[in-house]
């Protein structure tokens, strides 16, 4: 299976609630035994994510970016806090030095290993920059998306490759996939009516830029593909920065 996107968007959108669902079982504490926390270097220079068994870092990212990361959000999804966890950008490492002395895990194990690193690296948030937040349930404007009943989708197994970046989909894709991409393209909420259930052959291009007139608009690529969005309210799922504060740089 191919799938290409921004790392720090693929890890986000895959799983927007795993942490967020209040039925969710958390994971023991687990903490890395080496961690450094600096401003950026430049504040203007994209994020950035990298991934190692063992060491996760971040560069160039507000305390926002990281919650959204780590906390599996969408930006969307956080409130409150100081103007600064907006604003100010930080490098940020945590190593696990007995990783070193592993074999590098691979299938579920490499998943369950870099859940790890996410819930490592929340516990940093929290040692290093006092995080505390809050989950709440509030009605927020949504979307929901729904599935033209005249249109014939062609169901495709599951294995095949498939597309899903900003403004591309393409091959075997799933509606809960969509909607998560649709999710970030739109910042907000999007509930899947559609009905809809395994992978269907779908293939679209569009673009959010209204001076770009060499590819549809968003609307336009899913009434072509015979999807459509509304407009609603709905229980959307929230956190609250309630408490935050600067690291000491080291």
């Amino acid at each position: 299976m191919r799938l290409t996107w921004s790392k720090c968007a693929l890890l986000v959108v895959s799983s927007l609630l795993y942490f967020v669902s209040s039925g969710a079982q958390q994971p023991p504490e687990i903490v890395f035994d080496v961690s450094s926390v600096k401003p950026a270097h430049d504040q203007n220079a994209p994020a950035i994510r990298r991934l190692d068994i063992g060491t996760v870092s971040v560069q160039s990212m507000t305390l926002y970016d990281m919650i959204e990361l780590f906390y599996h959000v969408r930006s969307y999804q956080i409130v409150g806090g100081p103007e600064w966890t907006k604003r100010e950008r930080f490098d940020v490492v945590g190593k696990d030095s007995s990783a070193r002395t592993r074999s590098r895990p691979e299938g579920d194990a490499l998943t369950a290993a870099f859940r790890a690193g996410d819930e490592q690296m929340r516990q940093l948030l929290k040692n290093r920059f006092q995080l505390e937040l809050r989950p709440e349930i509030r009605v927020l404007p949504t979307l929901v998306l729904f599935a033209d009943k005249e249109k014939t989708f062609t169901q495709v197994p599951c294995s095949s490759e498939y597309w899903l970046q900003h403004g591309l989909v393409k091959g075997a894709i799933r509606i809960t996939s969509l909607t998560a991409l649709l999710k970030a393209e739109y910042g907000m909420q999007v509930n899947d009516a559609t009905e809809l259930i395994g992978c269907y052959d779908i293939e679209a291009h569009w673009t959010t830029d209204p001076d770009n007139e060499t590819l549809p608009s968003i609307t336009t690529a899913l009434k072509d593909l015979g999807f459509y969005l509304k407009k609603s309210t709905g229980n959307v799922d929230i956190l609250v920065v309630e408490h935050a504060e600067k690291p000491l740089p080291d």
